[in-house]
């Protein structure tokens, strides 16, 4: 099964030291998920669907375990110009 990028809005909590931790994530659709624990945090490049960021794997309050990328982008001379959060959406495949 493809997957994509798809874009959402998060709700996150920075402390003192700039540590950041997403809270509610928000569904285009307007759906909400409550984070209710962080499990794990790596930074790393995103192979199924490209781009570098950091990943949280979280637990949500409706149940499961899920992934949302938090995406820094650069311009060409490496200088950050700004961020966006992600999930990897799946995508049915095309039948010929």
């Amino acid at each position: 099964m493809k997957r994509r990028k798809l874009y959402v809005a998060v709700e996150s909590y920075t402390d003192a030291a700039g540590v950041e931790t997403p809270r509610i994530i928000h569904w285009p659709n307007g759906e909400q998920y409550p984070v209710t624990a962080v499990l794990r945090t790596v930074n790393r490049q995103h192979a199924k669907v490209g781009g570098t960021g950091t990943c949280y794997t979280c637990a949500f309050a409706q149940g499961g375990i899920g992934n949302v990328y938090h995406e820094v982008l650069e311009d060409d001379a490496s200088s950050v110009i700004g961020a966006r959060w992600f999930v990897e959406e799946k995508i049915e495949a095309e039948h010929a």
